[in-house]
């Protein structure tokens, strides 16, 4: 990974899982949606206090896998998916702490690192381009959100980079490009405590 020696410091809350983060190519956004908001919730109160901010948003980096190492702690690797079609969020089996987001397809270069893992270095992320609010009743700050587009735009030309230049999977996924964890999904019961738990 390039720049990964002086990459920004990861850190799980327990400690166990320790890593590193290029924050050459990638975007600052904040993400109010329903789905980040109930992932938040389902992994505990304590975990939400940390990763959501006071109107329920998460702060995430957008890059690629290829850009994130893990150093110590990859066996405590877990993912899980809101429904047969959601993300992969990754978390740590040891204290529950969000570490990424993928798309449960390999073939598009991506990942979301929430972040509440990085320790230290947070201004070289760059300033916020994305608000994404678009499903909230009461959006925060009285805003539906702005640079959606231009997000995604990001994230296209960034796996295309990757792609190209031939970055796989990172520490998400093996060899053969299948998840190094097994996703559990969440039953409907547990999406709907989830959901029912999001303010």
């Amino acid at each position: 990974m390039t720049g990964a020696a002086t990459g920004l410091a990861l850190r799980c809350r327990c400690g166990a899982l320790t890593g590193r983060l290029d924050p050459a190519r990638g975007s600052r956004l904040v993400c109010y949606c329903k789905d980040c908001r109930a992932y938040a919730r389902h992994l505990g109160d304590d975990v939400a206090n940390v990763v959501l901010d006071d109107h329920g948003g998460t702060a995430l980096f957008q890059t690629t896998p290829d850009r994130i190492t893990i150093d110590t702690g990859a066996e405590h690797l877990a993912a899980l998916r809101l429904g047969p079609k959601g993300l992969l969020r990754w978390h740590t089996a040891c204290c529950r702490t969000p570490v990424a987001n993928t798309l449960f397809s390999p073939g598009l270069r991506f990942a979301g690192v929430p972040q509440s893992l990085i320790a230290e270095g947070k201004d070289r992320l760059g300033p916020v381009i994305c608000l994404n609010a678009v499903d909230q009743a009461d959006p925060p700050l009285g805003r539906k959100g702005y640079g959606v587009a231009r997000a995604g735009a990001a994230v296209l030309l960034r796996h295309l980079r990757a792609r190209l230049s031939g970055q796989g999977g990172g520490p998400f996924r093996d060899d053969g490009g299948r998840p190094v964890a097994e996703p559990r999904v969440l039953t409907l019961a547990e999406r709907r405590a989830a959901e029912g738990a999001v303010p």
